[in-house]
């Protein structure tokens, strides 16, 4: 293979992942619609009978297409909860969240500021001073950050300092050694899961138990609030790989929707 070949191949793949992305935010942007629509006629959320057909679809077009049936249902159960994701945030299923979001309406710039300082665990200290656990972080940096300007970046902190509930979120924030990007690199086993339901409790139970049942030693276990997050997963790291028998029986588990293999 010449290496324009390999030039032309890869233009190609970065096109095809651009029509990707735009069919998604399409999906997603019909997803908030269909939420608002479901909420205006008293219908549940979520439709776990069209979830199924829509995943028997896709599994059967993938096949004939040469895709791994398997592969396919698991993309399609993450671009499914994704939607769902969306249509919670579109009729104020975020609770927390879309109190922020008030709190900043009509300053999509600070709303950009609070959202990189929540997602970094960045916090702003009582003298109005931004610190990644207790080293300073510069205006200008957060600004880079959040795309935004080092004026938005003081309004923000005004505003976050002005507000009692505000203050209280922001001033106590912390960062968190996440390993999942690292564990493979380490030898560890590393899975993401999303719940049926995130707020059901007894979800991490059943996935420690399933995993610590088997000897294997749990090094982090990371879930997302379902209250700040559209789409909340929950991250596993453990100190080998999971054989593959135990990640099926974690699929079967009543709380797992998908498992992601890092």
């Amino acid at each position: 293979m010449s290496e324009e070949t390999l030039v032309r191949i890869r233009k190609r793949i970065d096109e095809i992942d651009g029509e990707l992305l735009q069919l998604l935010a399409e999906r997603v942007k019909l997803a908030g619609e269909t939420a608002r629509l479901k909420k205006k006629l008293g219908k549940e959320l979520r439709d776990e009978r069209r979830e199924r057909e829509v995943l028997r679809r896709a599994r059967i077009e993938g096949g004939r297409l040469g895709l791994d049936p398997n592969f396919v249902e698991t993309f399609m159960r993450v671009v499914i909860s994704g939607g769902l994701g969306e249509e919670t945030k579109r009729i104020g299923g975020v609770r927390f969240w879309s109190q922020i979001e008030e709190a900043f309406k009509g300053y999509p710039g600070e709303l950009a500021v609070a959202r990189t300082l929540f997602l970094h665990g960045l916090r702003v200290d009582e003298r109005g001073r931004i610190k990644c656990g207790d080293m300073r972080i510069t205006s200008l940096s957060l600004a880079k950050a959040a795309g935004t300007d080092r004026r938005t970046v003081a309004a923000t902190v005004k505003r976050i300092l002005g507000d009692e509930k505000l203050r209280t979120v922001f001033t106590n924030l912390r960062p968190l050694p996440y390993l999942r990007d690292v564990g493979k690199e380490l030898g560890w086993g590393v899975l993401e899961i999303i719940p049926k339901d995130a707020s059901r409790p007894g979800v991490l139970k059943e996935l420690v138990g399933a995993i610590s049942s088997r000897g294997i030693n749990i090094r982090q276990a990371v879930a997302d609030d379902p209250h700040l997050t559209t789409q909340p997963k929950l991250t596993i790291i453990t100190d080998r790989p999971i054989p593959g028998k135990v990640i099926e029986e974690i699929r079967k588990l009543p709380s797992v929707y998908s498992v992601l293999i890092y």
